[in-house]
């Protein structure tokens, strides 16, 4: 017994080494945003069927939460990447581009059920998963960017920008 716990650290450190993080690609990044546009999809339905139900806001915590996930895949996704190819970096700009109206759509509707969330009791939780999705949205975005090429990049910015704004100003309304 004494051996196996003087060998386990070696064995659990050489598999660590052993294992590389596996590098993704565009193509990984590009399905990563798709899940984040189907988890966005999801909170945008929970935000509009809101009415304050404890289910409902239980449900809508879920579902912000299933949505930082995504999101944090994603970025894993982009950081893993690497500087990618002229191709594949307008593929990911253009899944970006695609991606933007849905998550401002979102945003605008969060906006339009604050005071029912007020009346229900749920301003600081939804205050909360907000400040929680604008903070790593810019992680994703900052991700992104940073394996673009320079036009790339810059458009990326540009939308970068306009979510963050979005998402202060839905926070400044909670």
């Amino acid at each position: 017994m004494q051996f196996i716990k003087t060998l386990l650290p070696f064995v659990l450190a050489a598999g660590a080494i052993a294992s590389p993080i596996a590098k993704r690609d565009a193509s990984t990044v590009v399905s990563d945003l798709s899940s984040v546009t189907s988890d966005l999809n999801t909170v945008d339905t929970a935000i509009n069927a809101f009415t304050g139900g404890l289910l409902q806001g239980v449900g809508l915590l879920l579902d912000f939460n299933n949505l930082k996930s995504a999101i944090d895949t994603a970025t894993t996704a982009a950081t893993a990447a690497g500087t990618l190819s002229t191709t594949d970096s307008t593929t990911v700009t253009t899944a970006v581009v695609a991606l933007v109206p849905t998550i401002l759509t979102t945003i605008t509707d969060i906006e339009a059920k604050a005071s029912v969330a007020a009346s229900a009791g749920y301003t600081s939780d939804i205050l909360s998963a907000l400040n929680t999705l604008r903070n790593h949205s810019s992680l994703l975005f900052d991700a992104i960017v940073a394996i673009l090429d320079t036009t790339d990049a810059a458009t990326v910015g540009t939308y970068q920008t306009e979510v963050y704004d979005a998402l202060t100003t839905a926070i400044a309304d909670f």
